[in-house]
């Protein structure tokens, strides 16, 4: 999660004024100089002669073929690549990409001529097209007849104002003859030709780059208003560069309408949750978290999960702002394990007590972090606060005849859990104790600022003799598991001595899951308890994720 924290909290996204040479282009006969003496390069490589069709789901052999030429284009010889166009031809002669590809493998021949043919010769049974003419342009150019290539091109741009192999060709080769301010009015040519888009979005970024903020604004809504559906790449392009130039409202206010989790994907939404973030909006936030999380998509959990721990810590803090009085603490009571919340018929796993059996409580750990984590407020060091003292009271329950409950302090409010870096005051938690009727406290604080941590544990008896008993143990956090059964056995030893307990036989269901399974179990129970403060009404603000929290149980139970 380090690592993936340090990803998404940096840029919004490349610079869109990378060159193709950072994008991993290397130099091949696809591309093209721009006209006479200039240093600039469009690329026109095997992609944009691959022309996409709709075609059954069953794929003919014609389809086949064709996929195997273009998988071969790096690979086969000119001549092997042209008898399996021609080939191609006679099997699809009407087809647009039979008719790209094969001026392709002539142009690669060295045979122009026959590749400009091929072109006209197409668009004059099927009429004129934008990426047939950029094609028959690029061949021209070829030729050396730069005049002829630069009117073919315009008639392309014509035809479709956003073909972006023409808009790009078009506007460099203003740039490089006669400076940045000729490559601004040539896209804003382009923007009197109806239906376009993509110049009114070249246009917005480079008025970015001039930071003339309200003309690029209103670029970016011109190209919207032409858009029935926003397109992946334009979401994403659209994001990155209001993002870099610091213009997180705009993003929010002329993407989040237009946002679809399953067409623009996480690339899009990494960029809304970060600027509605940015402006603390949490509601919109969660509902991209929310669109995002019903699609399943294991790949995207981890990423996910960051920006959740997020959306976590921007609630808390709009519920404790910083300079306020720090809000009342509340108390959840678990009584049994956690998992054995609402469960149908609990006295079929957990173990009978006795109406005389000793209680004891487990309250939440405080606990110190270092400065740096301490400062970002990542709840994925503190939850060990809550986690410990699960898991020794679960222990403690099931293996002995004491009768264990589980005190869970939590900001009232249902802003979060609550976890002071410094020890409760003793009076403080035994006022907990007795208010549940408690014999025994175990109360414990976890020094997390060196390695492995630290925990200091006191058990501590409320009744009329008192007494006190300290124990100190070490958690490798990123390995946990025989650190906490050690702690557990030292627990249930001092609880042995000091609270009059004994042993008990282990349910014959109840057994701890060993290995990686281990931590998964450990994960489980910070989502039970999530869910059961949720379902308790002390934290509803924390539930806003419930198909994918249940999705990760079922899954826990499933390992």
């Amino acid at each position: 999660m380090d690592l993936l924290k340090r990803v998404l909290e940096k840029a919004w996204g490349r610079d869109n004024r990378q060159g193709l040479e950072s994008q991993g282009v290397t130099e091949d006969p696809g591309f093209l100089d721009l006209y006479e003496n200039s240093s600039r390069k469009a690329y026109f490589g095997k992609e944009s002669w691959a022309v996409g069709e709709s075609h059954s789901a069953a794929p003919s052999s014609a389809d086949t073929l064709y996929l195997e030429i273009v998988e071969g284009l790096d690979r086969a010889t000119g001549r092997e690549l042209l008898e399996k166009t021609r080939r191609l031809r006679e099997m699809d002669p009407d087809a647009a990409r039979t008719s790209c590809l094969l001026a392709y493998v002539l142009l690669l021949n060295g045979r122009l001529d026959e590749a400009e043919e091929t072109l006209k010769s197409w668009m004059r049974r099927n009429g004129e097209d934008a990426i047939f003419l950029v094609h028959l342009a690029r061949i021209y150019a070829d030729k050396g007849d730069q005049t002829r290539a630069e009117l073919t091109l315009w008639r392309a741009l014509k035809r479709d104002p956003n073909e972006i192999h023409a808009v790009e060709w078009f506007t460099s080769i203003h740039r490089d003859r006669f400076g940045h301010n000729e490559y601004v009015r040539s896209l804003q040519q382009l923007t009197s030709f109806p239906g376009g888009w993509r110049p009114q979005l070249w246009l917005a970024q480079a008025m970015l780059e001039e930071k003339q903020w309200d003309q690029a604004r209103r670029y970016y809504q011109q190209a919207l208003s032409v858009l029935e559906e926003v397109p992946s790449d334009v979401m994403r392009t659209m994001s990155e560069a209001l993002g870099n130039a610091g213009r997180e409202w705009d993003i929010v206010d002329l993407l989040f309408g237009h946002f679809n989790a399953e067409k623009h994907g996480l690339i899009g939404g990494n960029n809304l949750l970060r600027a509605c973030l940015g402006l603390k909006d949490t509601e919109k936030a969660l509902a991209i978290l929310k669109e995002l999380n019903a699609l399943k998509r294991p790949d995207w959990r981890e990423q996910l999960q960051y920006w959740a721990e997020r959306i976590d810590q921007e609630l808390s803090a709009q519920k404790n702002p910083k300079g306020l009085m720090t809000s009342p603490v509340s108390v959840l009571t678990l009584e049994n394990p956690v998992w054995s919340h609402r469960l149908a018929d609990p006295d079929l796993l957990l173990p009978q007590k006795g109406d005389k059996a000793v209680r004891i409580a487990f309250v939440s750990c405080s606990c110190k972090l270092l400065d740096t984590v301490a400062s970002v407020g990542d709840d994925a060091e503190r939850r060990w606060a809550r986690l410990i003292p699960l898991f020794l009271a679960e222990q403690v329950h099931m293996l002995t005849t004491a009768e264990s409950l589980t005190l869970i302090t939590i900001k009232t409010g249902g802003s979060g859990f609550y976890s002071p870096e410094e020890p409760f005051k003793k009076e403080a938690i035994r006022k907990m104790g007795r208010k549940v009727e408690a014999d025994y406290l175990l109360s414990g604080h976890i020094d997390a600022t060196q390695t492995p941590w630290e925990v200091r544990f006191d058990l501590e008896g409320l009744g009329n003799e008192g007494c006190q008993q300290s124990m100190v143990g070490t958690i490798q956090p990123g390995n946990p598991g025989s650190d906490l059964l050690e702690l557990s056995r030292r627990v249930q030893r001092v609880v042995l001595e000091a609270a009059g307990v004994h042993r008990s036989l282990r349910p014959i269901d109840y057994r701890l899951p060993l290995g990686d399974c281990f931590n998964l179990y450990l994960d489980g129970l910070c989502e039970s308890l999530t869910l059961s403060a949720a379902t308790r009404n002390c934290s509803p603000a924390m539930l806003y994720d419930e198909r994918s929290l249940l999705d990760r149980l079922l899954n826990l139970a499933l390992e």
